[in-house]
């Protein structure tokens, strides 16, 4: 994130934060710095992502809106008719949120539930009709030989991250920590 921050400003990153209030937090650290930047705009919470798009699209120039929501509910642009789009961040737009589907141990039918599965993921060729109730704009096939005809940018293309789960767990209740302590100082929240 540092180094993104200085091709996009021209100049290093300042830190701004104070680390010296938490014991597991480093200093000088990008990431850190995004949660406490971002911890102070002018933030309203809205806990519908129907409702997050639905503001995005009354806001106005002189009062824009950005909404921090799941890809699927780009599809309300068509739905509604609302005036939303993607915006592309850098170094990253998001992690990617894969679903997964199991055979459970000593199933009665495991064959069957192979055979499911199969089916969802598109079948030999990828045709097979399972993949279309999730075909929509905001879900991406986890099949790289499937033309996706729903979504005008790959995965690669709207910069989406894989999921580091081990990472993520390690640093996720500090974060935590560090997101309600600093909401908590911000006069701007609604």
């Amino acid at each position: 994130m540092a180094a993104n921050y200085k091709e996009v400003y021209g100049e290093d990153l300042e830190y701004t934060y104070d680390a010296s209030a938490f014991p597991n937090v480093p200093a000088n650290n990008a990431g850190v710095e995004y949660l406490w930047r971002f911890s102070q705009m002018k933030i309203t919470f809205i806990g519908d992502g129907d409702e997050l798009v639905e503001a995005v699209h009354n806001s106005t120039a002189d009062d824009p809106a950005l909404a921090l929501a799941s890809a699927g509910k780009i599809t309300n642009r068509d739905d509604s008719g609302y005036n939303i789009a993607w915006v592309v961040l850098n170094p990253y737009n998001g992690l990617q949120n894969l679903e997964y589907m199991y055979v459970v141990n000593n199933c009665k039918h495991p064959a069957g539930a192979r055979l499911f599965i199969r089916f969802v993921t598109g079948g030999a060729d990828g045709e097979s009709g399972g993949f279309k109730p999730f075909a929509k704009e905001g879900n991406w096939p986890v099949r790289d030989d499937v033309k996706d005809k729903k979504n005008e940018m790959t995965l690669k293309e709207l910069n989406a991250a894989e999921p580091d789960l081990a990472s993520i767990y390690n640093v996720f209740l500090d974060a935590q920590d560090l997101w309600i302590f600093w909401l908590d100082q911000n006069p701007n929240i609604h």
